[in-house]
């Protein structure tokens, strides 16, 4: 919680600041910068993971993990409550309701394939387990990326 309210404000203004400019990037943009982001966050990991070996975790620097939730929190800022506002602004009014509950379906399969990589956890080596991660989010940034023109449509 703590860098969420650092960091949503400070966004909120480098997107004010990007919008004065006539150069703030479109919703969907901003989510698959997000998702970018997210994967730069799973690869602060692997060399943590490296240096820490699959046993000696307990050796590992805290600042670690408290980069990695920084970095996650940009990430979340760029696309939870940006892809509920694009959600907001393209789903038909008569239909709204039930869009959000598909933006809202969609987290919570996302929740479900992040629980179901944590049983992975143990199968890989560590560094090994945050590779694959990294890799599946820039994949799922790629595949926003295919949608983009069909996204900027809407927004």
């Amino acid at each position: 919680p703590f860098f969420i309210l650092v960091l949503t404000p400070v966004l909120l203004a480098l997107f004010a600041r990007l919008n004065a400019k006539g150069k703030e990037p479109q919703t969907p943009v901003k989510i698959f910068i997000g998702m970018i982001v997210m994967g730069i966050a799973m690869a602060i990991m692997i060399p943590a993971s490296l240096m820490g070996g699959n046993e000696d975790a307990h050796n590992m620097s805290p600042m670690w993990l408290i980069s990695t939730y920084f970095v996650v929190t940009i990430a979340e800022i760029m696309i939870s409550p940006m892809g509920q506002s694009f959600v907001s602004k393209v789903a038909p009014p008569k239909i709204q309701g039930l869009m959000m509950g598909g933006w809202f379906a969609a987290t919570a399969a996302g929740s479900y394939g992040s629980g179901f990589m944590g049983k992975f956890y143990s199968d890989f080596l560590h560094h090994e387990y945050f590779i694959v991660l990294a890799a599946l989010l820039v994949f799922s940034a790629v595949l926003v990326l295919i949608s983009m023109k069909t996204l900027r449509r809407f927004s």
